[in-house]
């Protein structure tokens, strides 16, 4: 492949090169590049979170066991679903949807419809269990060794006596007779 040596020459230092330059060195499109950079962007971390909150809500109290499997589970949903194909008509085009988000005020965004959502892992779970019942009749005392289910937190508070909590409820300036909270803790469980 031939080159124009001359043309290129002619262009450095010219009124031209320069304006390339401060548009390309300038720190406006740095900015910009490093937004479109796809390391900076939120969106699948904001899409995981809120698939996390669907298997795990937080107004619902869950075991450890149960908290762990719901997180193991939604892990695999996303793995499985979070680069979809685009949904396509019958006659091959892509799909768009019309959204109208309140911050444009009136004005439109288009958005890919992404294909229906599969459950593959299911099937594959299920097959991975039936397929441990049938050579370990012992599956709970297995998987129950898989889990370190660590203390609650509140086997680490020392309980204060009957009395003590007593004298401490009553004036709410008996704070320096009795046991403050962080002296309750330095000194661990009885």
């Amino acid at each position: 492949m031939e080159t124009d040596h001359g043309y290129v020459a002619s262009f450095i230092g010219s009124e031209a090169c320069e304006r390339l330059n401060e548009l390309l060195l300038g720190t406006r499109l740095k900015n910009d590049v490093k937004r479109m950079s796809p390391k900076k962007q939120t969106s699948r971390i904001e899409a995981f979170h809120s698939l996390l909150n669907y298997f795990a809500p937080k107004l619902t109290i869950f075991s450890y066991e149960g908290m762990t499997c719901r997180l193991l589970l939604a892990g695999l949903h996303y793995n499985e679903n979070s680069n979809r194909d685009p949904a396509l008509t019958k006659s091959g085009e892509q799909l768009y949807a019309i959204d109208f988000p309140r911050a444009k005020h009136g004005d439109y965004t288009l958005r890919e419809i992404q294909s229906q959502v599969t459950f593959g892992y299911v099937n594959d779970l299920m097959e991975q269990a039936i397929h441990s019942l049938e050579e370990n009749r012992n599956l709970r005392q297995e998987i129950s060794g898989l889990v370190n289910v660590p203390p609650p937190v509140s086997s680490t508070y020392r309980k204060p006596d009957l009395e003590e909590a007593l004298r401490r409820q009553s004036s709410r300036f008996a704070l320096e007779e009795s046991a403050t909270t962080t002296d309750i803790l330095q000194a661990g469980p009885k």
